[in-house]
């Protein structure tokens, strides 16, 4: 392939990262491998499946147990195999012993390290704890529903052991009892269940969760906080997954309980509504349109504002900076909450890497909006703030500044030059990330001939900048880079505004061989 056409596929490739009529396409990016290790951020217990391995302190007097055939005054604890189990409720068992035996199972799958899950499986006790949910005795349903929970938390070949077996249809109508513990139970192995994959998840919203949610939900205010825990935690594994996500149609039934949700005065209620509304807004603007009619911004704006944890800002920072991902109008919505005046800025000046680099991210995303967009970041003087951050926020900032010379006009350009911002850039091109380079390389480009548009002795002095801060010596190097899109930009740069051998009739109309192209969207 000739050399030309290699730079153009390549420039056509990249092309298609930008969005924005007049404007390379899809300039706001999602980005689904954050969201990976957005959710590796959060604390052991607040993955997509949990054991319940709380048990009640043994003692003598509750834990003795009387064994089959033995004599009522052994107040020894009792353990018995599996096996024993089974044979326990494949013999006619009565209550106390179905009681006995679904509550030894229970002690069983909720030892701490290494519980005998495997071998409670192949004692074929699933399909009895299966049926056991529909035995109409309290402790009997609330001890298998404690088993199933941690049968469901395991592997996902595990999991699908317990919904094959049919546990799904009795835990659901479990929900709706007036028995709280009983009903939290459930919910908690209707979670693990929803958590393992996108189609399990379907499966439990298939056989009527939501209403038994809803049923929850009524009770807000009576239930305990560990039991609307549960509840946050099932909303945000039924809101989770992908390929396929969830319909907008179950969407909009959830919202309502999240924005109930994400009010209770719990942080770890609220940690988990807004990773809830993070995975609801990670989609077209139909989902984000359901998020805003629940009426939850105001709520996340307070938690990205107030919250002195990042466990919590995070997640309300990645909702909003969905809502930035969308269309010019949803985008809107984040410029009309005003976090970009005040929050986004201290958050730049004085917080964590991981909530710089989510800033970084909403702010890039609004940049590629419109005009009056860019100029609201533009005025919360954002764009200069973030380029001085660790790489990963300097990558994310490297956006924001592509996007403001692809869709800002010629001044809003120049308030990079105004702001020392030719320094920062020329650093940049020291990065090993070939996306930073790029962004770098355009944004240079684009103030140079913006500079040139209105002031000769403007772009002179942005010039002496870039030959002092060392700028001139990278773009020199780079010309050497193995990426042709890099050296090819490095080059038309040199060659328009550093080459000694263009004439002064070239350099004033500015057509000294290189890309002279560059356009501006007025």
């Amino acid at each position: 392939m000739p050399m030309d056409n290699a730079v153009d596929t390549e420039h056509n490739d990249r092309s298609k990262m930008y969005k924005n009529s007049g404007k390379p396409d899809d300039l706001r990016r999602r980005r689904v491998e954050t969201s990976v290790e957005l959710r590796r951020q959060k604390r052991s217990d607040d993955l997509m499946k949990r054991r319940n391995i709380n048990l009640e302190q043994d003692s003598e007097e509750s834990d003795a147990q009387e064994s089959i055939g033995e004599s009522t005054k052994n107040k020894t604890p009792v353990r018995i195999t599996p096996e024993e189990a089974r044979n326990i409720l494949l013999n006619n068992p009565s209550l106390e012993q179905m009681q006995f035996a679904f509550e030894q199972i229970r002690r069983l799958l909720s030892i701490n390290n290494n519980p005998p899950v495997d071998d409670i499986i192949n004692a074929g006790l699933v399909e009895a704890l299966v049926k056991a949910l529909e035995v109409q005795d309290r402790k009997v349903q609330f001890e298998a529903a404690w088993g199933l929970t941690n049968i469901v938390s395991g592997t996902s070949d595990q999991t699908l052991i317990g919904v094959r077996a049919g546990c799904v249809k009795p835990l659901v109508p479990l929900m709706f009892s007036d028995d709280i513990p009983l009903a939290e139970q459930a919910m908690w192995a209707i979670a693990n269940i929803a958590g393992d994959s996108a189609q399990l998840r379907d499966h439990v919203i298939q056989n009527g969760v939501i209403p038994a949610l809803d049923c929850l939900m009524s009770k807000l205010e009576k239930l305990p906080k560990i039991t609307q825990r549960t509840l946050a935690w099932t909303y945000s594994n039924l809101c989770r997954h992908k390929n396929p996500s969830p319909s907008v149609e179950v969407l909009r039934l959830l919202a309502p309980g999240l924005a109930k949700l994400i009010s209770v005065d719990d942080e770890q209620v609220r940690i988990d509504s807004c990773w809830a509304l993070s995975y609801l807004t990670d989609g077209p603007d139909e989902n984000l349109e359901v998020a805003l009619k629940a009426g939850v911004i105001p709520y996340v704006v307070d938690l990205i504002s107030s919250s002195a944890k990042d466990q919590l800002a995070v997640p309300a920072l990645r909702t909003l900076g969905n809502f930035a991902t969308g269309s010019d109008l949803m985008t809107q919505v984040v410029v009309d909450s005003g976090i970009l005046r005040e929050v986004i800025p201290r958050i730049i000046k004085t917080r964590s890497n991981s909530l710089i680099k989510e800033s970084c991210w909403l702010v890039s995303n609004v940049i590629a909006g419109t005009q009056a967009q860019i100029q609201a970041s533009i005025d919360a003087k954002l764009v200069t703030l973030m380029l001085d951050g660790d790489a990963k926020s300097q990558f994310e900032a490297s956006w924001a500044v592509a996007n403001l010379v692809h869709g800002g006009t010629i001044p809003q350009v120049c308030t990079l030059y105004k702001a020392n911002g030719l320094a920062v850039m020329c650093d940049l091109l020291k990065s090993k990330n070939v996306e930073v380079l790029c962004n770098m390389l355009d944004s240079i480009k684009a103030v140079l001939f913006a500079l040139q548009a209105i002031s000769g002795d403007k772009l002179e002095n942005a010039k002496e900048q870039i030959e002092e801060c060392g700028g001139l010596d990278s773009l020199e190097a780079l010309q050497q880079h193995e990426n042709s899109r890099i050296y090819e930009t490095a080059l038309g740069i040199i060659e328009n505004f550093f080459s000694n051998d263009e004439t002064d009739e070239e350099k004033e109309n500015g057509i000294a061989g290189g890309d002279t192209n560059m356009q501006f969207n007025f």
